[in-house]
């Protein structure tokens, strides 16, 4: 094989090696077939590409069809490696070479003045072009760790499932191949300061919930959803309580925090009524109903103030619970004169039991003195949980 056809080779198996390393071609280049050889080409290039392809085909001599080849090649990487500063000197250089060659040898097939010195240009050029590659990939995959690490240490700080945080790192990675410049200055002006997990997850979504697509955008808001979720779990007291997974538990806290009831009498409550089970969702018992055995005197106030119907707060334990806040907020806790700076609890759990003469009863006295006890130990504030990790693998694993 003479120098040539080496020469035409290296610079084909260079393109070959160009593309595999996955440099950015522009969304209006081309694929060619010729003789067997695929070479992709950009727009801007394309009428260049095509004189060369013509004179190609009019070429009868192997030895210049040869040759033409080398140039389509030394093109083609052209096409392929992006045009930012570093490359921008080598790319117009051998930009320069094919024009030269294309205007010199337009009518021709002589290509007597194609001497070893351009060839050797050519292979130069592709050389400094796949260091220049080299180098570039290489700090990319080192900002990619970085942007990497970050997101996995946050969603591991927030205890954020692994299905998740793979999400959040794939929408990053895809956003960061469009935009990797202004990504990088994101990240050094934004995420280097001090934020905690939950902010800086948010910052990144936010970054990228304005680069996605519309159809991205539903899928963004559902990250940012269980990040806010994960991030309040971090700071509240979850309980050791059967049958529930903490998303129940999350609807007590948010669910009394809005009504202003102290988060913790719901918990007692259920715990009380159930027996210890959190199982009597559906029972029907003396006249009481579901999960908190709300008592059938308060049905008619339910379904006319709350929307709700006997069979809902009787089976449905979300329903169930909101109508017992809501009821503590409405009825219970007005009636024990409730002063958020001085609570009775005695007076509250009273007063659920048997009303405001809860005193005159036995039972109602055994109860007010049963959920202070809890009060003190199991849901005493500082009582917490679960173990959250075992938690959320069951949530996956259920959903």
């Amino acid at each position: 094989m003479n120098k040539w056809n080496l020469i035409t080779n290296y610079c084909i198996w260079k393109m070959k090696n160009i593309a595999a390393k996955q440099i950015p071609l522009a969304s209006s280049g081309a694929c060619y077939q010729i003789d067997g050889y695929s070479f992709i080409i950009d727009s801007k290039y394309e009428l260049q590409f095509n004189k060369l392809i013509s004179l190609y085909q009019n070429c009868t001599k192997h030895s210049l069809k040869i040759k033409l080849l080398t140039l389509l090649a030394s093109l083609s990487i052209i096409s392929l490696f992006t045009t930012t500063n570093e490359n921008i000197t080598f790319t117009n250089k051998l930009k320069e070479i094919v024009e030269d060659t294309i205007d010199s040898h337009t009518t021709t097939n002589s290509f007597a003045n194609i001497d070893m010195q351009l060839t050797e240009n050519i292979v130069k050029t592709a050389d400094n072009l796949a260091r220049t590659i080299e180098t570039r990939n290489a700090e990319i995959k080192s900002n990619q760790r970085k942007y990497d690490s970050l997101i996995e240490l946050n969603c591991y700080d927030l205890n954020i499932d692994i299905q998740t945080k793979n999400k959040i790192i794939t929408l990053t990675n895809q956003i960061v191949e469009m935009d990797r410049d202004n990504f990088e200055t994101f990240y050094q002006e934004k995420l280097l300061t001090k934020l905690d997990s939950a902010e800086s997850l948010q910052t990144i979504l936010d970054y990228l919930q304005s680069k996605i697509g519309t159809k991205g955008k539903k899928e963004i808001k559902e990250l940012k959803d269980i990040v806010t979720k994960m991030a309040n779990r971090k700071n509240r007291v979850y309980y050791d309580i059967p049958v529930y997974d903490l998303d129940f538990q999350d609807f007590i806290y948010e669910t009394a925090t809005f009504y202003d009831v102290p988060y913790r009498i719901p918990f007692v409550i259920a715990e009380l009524e159930s027996g210890g089970s959190w199982k009597s969702n559906g029972v029907l018992s003396n006249g009481n109903y579901g999960l908190t055995q709300i008592n059938w005197y308060n049905l008619d106030y339910i379904e006319k103030n709350y929307g709700y119907k006997e069979i809902e707060v009787q089976n449905d334990p979300y329903i169930n619970m909101e109508c017992c806040i809501r009821l503590l907020h409405d009825k219970f806790l007005p009636a024990s004169h409730y002063d958020s700076n001085n609570i009775n609890y005695e007076e509250v759990f009273g007063i659920y039991n048997r009303w405001v003469l809860w005193q005159d009863y036995p039972e109602a006295i055994e109860y007010a003195e049963n959920a202070i006890n809890l009060l003190n130990t199991k849901y005493s504030g500082d009582f917490v949980v679960q173990d959250k990790e075992d938690t959320l693998t069951l949530e996956l694993t259920q959903k």
